[in-house]
């Protein structure tokens, strides 16, 4: 377990007046309870989908037999690409499931080599996030963790302020990432690359 881990655990039991804890091997219900909130708040912010867990662009074989498409071990949820875009697809029991047809069998929208291009929103470990993530994860947890424990109202309600901010935060970096996806997919911003840029012209 990463340091950052620990401290978003004793940030949690700080929010409930308890005392913190060493390390997240040792028998401590509440630090279990804390460990527990983090990892569901933790799901429930990823699967809206940031710049580092959204993975476009995978090719996955279809089932011969029963066109079933097994998805990653961490997909969340799963994204349409440009090929298939018109069709509702979901997650179900770890498969690709065809929402408009109502079926598993994705044959029919799969290449002609047997193949079907596909994007997933995926869960990943704390210790694995951009710091911006971990943070929010941390302050939305707290005050989660408070609430499940049935804390007063006041006693986890200014936290509201600094959880709004940190997710905001997470917000913005997000937005930033995303026009930079924008820009380097952009036929018009490789041009301007290849032309201008790699020239040593200064554009502005």
């Amino acid at each position: 377990m990463s340091e950052q881990l620990l401290d978003a655990v004793n940030g949690c039991l700080s929010g409930i007046g308890e005392f913190p804890v060493d390390n997240l091997y040792v028998s401590h219900s509440d630090a279990a309870l804390a460990l527990n909130t983090i990892n569901r708040t933790r799901r429930q912010i990823l699967s809206r989908g940031w710049w580092f867990n959204k993975e476009e662009n995978w090719r996955i074989p279809v089932d011969q037999n029963s066109g079933n498409v097994f998805a990653p071990d961490r997909a969340l949820s799963v994204l349409s690409m440009p090929d298939n875009r018109y069709r509702q697809l979901t997650l179900r029991s770890g498969s690709v499931y065809d929402v408009d047809a109502h079926t598993f069998d994705l044959r029919s929208i799969a290449d002609n080599d047997g193949y079907i291009k596909l994007g997933f929103i995926v869960d990943i470990d704390f210790e694995d996030l951009p710091p911006t993530a971990q943070h929010a994860i941390a302050l939305v947890s707290k005050r989660v963790y408070a609430q499940d424990m049935e804390v007063v109202q006041a006693r986890w309600n200014f936290q509201v302020r600094d959880e709004e901010q940190a997710m905001a935060g997470l917000y913005r970096e997000d937005g930033r990432n995303a026009k930079k996806n924008q820009y380097k997919d952009s036929k018009l911003w490789n041009h301007f690359q290849s032309n201008v840029m790699r020239r040593g012209t200064r554009p502005f």
